[in-house]
């Protein structure tokens, strides 16, 4: 499965529900965030906030980018970033 068919294998109801939430706390469906490949979080250029598999992996799963799951889970400081 690619990165990006993590949306596509879900079914309506579940792509409708992570639309729904994202647009809720973020004011862009995950959907519409892939599809401009922005990050739903800081709504900046994705591709250029995220540098391991496992975060392109991630930002196709979730609609964030790795800076911001790093962020989000405290990782920056362990990796000594700001």
């Amino acid at each position: 499965m690619s990165n990006r068919s993590a949306m596509q294998n879900k079914s309506p109801q579940m792509k409708s529900m992570i639309n729904n939430l994202s647009t809720s706390i973020y004011g862009i469906s995950m959907e519409e965030a892939v599809k401009q490949e922005i990050c739903v979080q800081c709504q900046q250029p994705a591709m250029s906030n995220i540098f391991t598999d496992l975060g392109m992996e991630e930002y196709y799963i979730s609609g964030i980018c790795e800076r911001c799951w790093d962020r989000m889970f405290g990782e920056d400081e362990m990796k000594g970033g700001d």
